[in-house]
């Protein structure tokens, strides 16, 4: 029995059996079986001839050029399909693709050029033909134009009458408030009603983040309006053209935090912000004893007169470095005095300051011109206040403070009654301070005055300040012109120029100044160094952590030991149990003025937590550096003791 299948034996097959090509190679459709993998011409009914396996065909396989996987030109390629794709072909950048020989299907992504707007984008011939996508930016146009419509016939139009007094009508052209909303992201034209200035905005910024004219707001300069030398042309006979290079009077503003360099009439030159000059500062120089100063003095000047043993400028109860404003013993009260100069950085100095007020029983309280600081735990009370360079504000302050004074004194009642008035007496108060002043920097150290930099100190002045003030401030040597700075209680110590103290010592150890020396891990010595900043850049080990090796604050640094002193060996580093970090094998004794052992340490950093003591004043202690640290004398022993 013959099972085999012919292909001739198949009607469908044999409709698109193209007999004029077959004949030609001799393929017989009765000597070919069905799954036959010789390849075959056929003719679809669109006349269509293409080459085929015949299995293929079997198969179901359709004409190519119908199924859109052969491009047949004039048939399914682009062009002919879509004429309007063809022309936002971008043909600069599809050099790699053939349009003619591309079908509707294909996911290849090519370039297309949008006919409208120009855009050029890269997706997908398929996204184009079969989802229908379009240009995006048009896209996002007209969803933006259909949205907009939307809301506006929801919401209505613009409707806040000071916007449609400034709606600049011939700039914007055909647009009208009524075409738009509230929260419209559109960029518009603007005319203030006050100056007549024009600028461009969104309605939204305007409508709802009420913004108004950047002319009448100062945050642009239009000249002959709001420019310096418009608005305040007494300060333009005082600007330093020479020092402001390319900056006049009528490129700012009159509220400008910009910081600009002026000369007074009497020939000082210093900086200043044209803010702060157009609300009335003037020079620093000749300004001696206003502002912070005279605010200052104002307050002593009246608590003088009610507590008659107040101090200023009280040091007793401190090491060097350290002054109290005001201090009233009687009533054990001390004033601080934190004006516009006071920075954050001095804030664990005004803590520990106010550690020491409460060991001595003095109750402190702050003034302060910022009233934006976190104040807590450096004071019993604080007052806050800002313009003291006003009178009037002054003088309600300084009435309110000593009612608060008062509150504190058990007599209250037996103290004087005065009268506060800072215009009145204001003669009064800067003849006292100018008598202040004997005490003064200037008065004492003119040598150290002349190093002052008035330039960058501004409002400070030397006869502002005591020998014993922390106050960090600028100095210029008037040596080699280097400008620094330090704290009025260094310099006083000796402290000067570093640029000078290395060239008058060039070849010396001025880096670090203190020998080290170098031992292994076990101990054995291996070499002695100038500094800790030689030693360091040669080894390129961490100078902090070698300085904290020498003071017994950690074990090693780089692999290393340290040491200030020199001794042949080491002795093994000692850890507890519980491998504290910076025990050498050592307690630490706690001994009074009598010689009396106060207390006993596993560890240096041990007792600086307890005694809330500063380890490297310990440290310096036990080595001999310093006599005392807190107070008291510090001895090492031995575990095994």
């Amino acid at each position: 029995m013959n099972n085999k299948i012919y292909i001739s034996q198949i009607p469908k097959l044999m409709d698109e059996w193209d007999w004029e090509k077959n004949n030609k190679i001799g393929l017989n459709p009765n000597k070919l079986l069905l799954y036959s993998n010789k390849k075959a011409w056929w003719k679809c009914k669109s006349n269509h001839e293409f080459a085929e396996v015949i299995s293929k065909r079997t198969k179901g396989k359709p004409c190519p050029y119908c199924a859109n996987k052969r491009v047949l030109i004039g048939f399914n390629d682009l062009p002919t399909l879509y004429p309007d794709l063809a022309k936002e072909w971008d043909y600069d950048k599809n050099t790699f693709i053939d349009i003619n020989k591309t079908v509707r299907g294909s996911n290849k992504k090519v370039w297309w050029k949008c006919s409208i707007c120009g855009h050029e984008w890269l997706t997908s011939v398929s996204a184009r033909t079969i989802r229908g996508t379009g240009c995006p930016i048009c896209a996002k146009t007209t969803s933006s134009i259909v949205r907009s419509k939307t809301i506006l016939d929801k919401k209505g139009g613009l409707d806040i009458p000071l916007l449609l007094q400034e709606w600049d009508y011939e700039a914007n052209g055909n647009l009208r408030p009524d075409q738009v909303t509230n929260g419209s992201n559109k960029y518009v034209y603007w005319k203030c009603s006050k100056c007549g200035y024009q600028w461009r905005a969104k309605i939204l910024n305007r409508a709802i983040g009420r913004r108004g004219c950047p002319c009448c707001a100062n945050a642009v300069v239009v000249p002959g309006v709001n420019d310096l030398a418009t608005t305040h042309p007494e300060l333009v006979k005082e600007w330093d053209y020479g020092k402001n290079i390319n900056l006049t009077p009528q490129n700012v503003t009159h509220g400008t935090g910009k910081k600009v360099y002026w000369i007074c009439p009497k020939g000082h030159s210093y900086q200043a912000s044209v803010l702060h000059r157009s609300h009335g500062t003037n020079c620093p120089i000749c300004n001696a004893g206003r502002q912070t100063s005279f605010a200052e003095q104002a307050f002593f000047f009246y608590i003088k007169k009610i507590y008659p043993d107040a101090i200023n400028r009280y040091t007793d109860i401190f090491d060097k470095g350290m002054e109290l404003d005001i201090y009233i013993p009687s009533i054990k009260a001390a004033i601080e005095y934190d004006g516009i100069f006071w920075h954050k950085n001095n804030r664990k100095r005004e803590e520990k300051k106010y550690q020491i007020c409460q060991k001595n029983g003095i109750k402190l309280i702050r003034i302060k011109e910022d009233g934006n600081m976190d104040c807590t735990g450096i004071a019993d009370a604080i007052f806050h206040a800002a313009n003291l360079d006003k009178k009037r504000v002054l003088n309600g302050l300084i009435i309110n403070f000593i009612r608060e004074l008062k509150s504190w004194s058990y007599d209250g009642a037996m103290l004087p009654v005065i009268s506060v008035n800072v215009i009145r007496d204001e003669f009064e108060i800067r003849k006292y301070m100018s008598e202040l002043k004997s005490g003064s920097l200037e008065e004492l150290r003119p040598d150290l005055a002349r190093e002052w930099c008035y330039e960058k100190n501004r409002d400070l002045l030397p006869s502002m300040f005591s020998l014993g003030s922390d106050q960090k401030v600028w100095w210029k040597c008037s040596t080699c012109g280097y400008i620094w700075q330090a704290s009025i209680g260094h310099r006083v110590k000796g402290t000067g120029c570093s640029v000078c103290y290395r060239k008058n010592n060039k070849g010396k150890n001025h880096r670090g100044s203190k020998k080290i020396y170098q031992y292994s891990a076990d101990g054995n010595f291996i070499k002695e160094w100038d500094c800790i900043a030689d030693a360091g850049n040669v080894l390129k080990i961490n100078r902090s952590n070698i300085s904290m090796c020498a003071y017994h604050q950690r074990d090693k640094a780089g692999d290393y030991r340290w040491e200030f002193f020199y001794k042949e060996k080491l002795e093994p580093i000692i850890k507890t149990k519980k491998n504290l970090k910076g025990i050498w094998g050592k307690r630490i004794i706690q001994i009074d003025d009598n010689g009396n052992v106060v207390n006993e340490f596993i560890s240096l950093n041990e007792a600086a937590r307890q005694l809330n003591i500063n380890s490297t004043s310990i440290s310096k202690a036990l080595h001999g550096h310093i006599k005392r640290a807190g107070g008291f004398y510090w001895h090492e022993k031995d575990i095994n003791e």
